[in-house]
């Protein structure tokens, strides 16, 4: 088990990396490539696959906002605020790359209100809603 100076070398470190390692999209990544889609995937399944990481980078940095103020520890604090900002980055890369792909990004929240799913179910094509229970 890790006592708590190896824990604040540990969060030290990955601060350490995460500023260095830093990247931009716009820059890092070669937009102008021509989309190949997998051979192995429909390209409708593709499309969804990534939209799908978009929305998972999006849930974290809403963990990461919702930790973040429950933190005692200043590195700690500083650590959450790095990774929110990475997955910012994941989210509007595969935000950008599914609409490259021809989709739009779009969600349903557990707080979303009827005028939202509403607007989504008349625009998106949607085919399927899975709720978590009867009141969504």
């Amino acid at each position: 088990m890790l006592d708590d100076t190896s824990t604040d070398a540990a969060i030290a470190r990955l601060i350490e990396k995460a500023e260095g390692d830093d990247w931009t999209p716009a820059t890092d990544i070669d937009w102008n490539l021509q989309i190949k889609y997998p051979f192995w995937f429909r390209k409708r399944t593709y499309r969804s696959l990534v939209s799908q990481f978009h929305h998972g980078e999006k849930a974290v940095m809403q963990m990461c906002d919702h930790l973040a103020p429950l933190l005692d520890d200043d590195e700690a604090r500083r650590f959450v605020a790095l990774q929110r900002r990475d997955e910012a980055k994941h989210a509007d890369v595969y935000g950008a790359y599914a609409e490259r792909l021809g989709g739009i990004s779009v969600a349903v929240y557990q707080d979303s209100i009827a005028s939202e799913l509403g607007f989504v179910l008349e625009h998106a094509e949607v085919r399927f809603i899975i709720a978590e229970n009867e009141e969504q």
